[in-house]
């Protein structure tokens, strides 16, 4: 069966709609978490294990944020 995650942002809010179950979507932003961290890793030159740890800490800090705008 097809998944997909869509996000949208339009000014400083960001929609996101999935299909499929809470675990696919899960699966799906870890796939999307591992390949930014691989581009970190390539862009800035630093070990793939400094990369994940600045997006996980970077999503921290966001959802942070995210919930004091509420």
């Amino acid at each position: 069966m097809f998944k997909a995650i869509m996000c949208f942002s339009v000014r400083e809010k960001v929609k996101v709609l999935g299909g499929g179950s809470t675990l696919d979507i899960l699966t799906l932003t870890t796939a999307i978490c591992k390949a930014v961290a691989e581009r970190i890793e390539k862009e800035k030159n630093i070990k793939y294990e400094d990369a994940i740890k600045f997006v996980i800490s970077s999503i921290n800090e966001t959802c942070t944020e995210l919930e004091n705008t509420k």
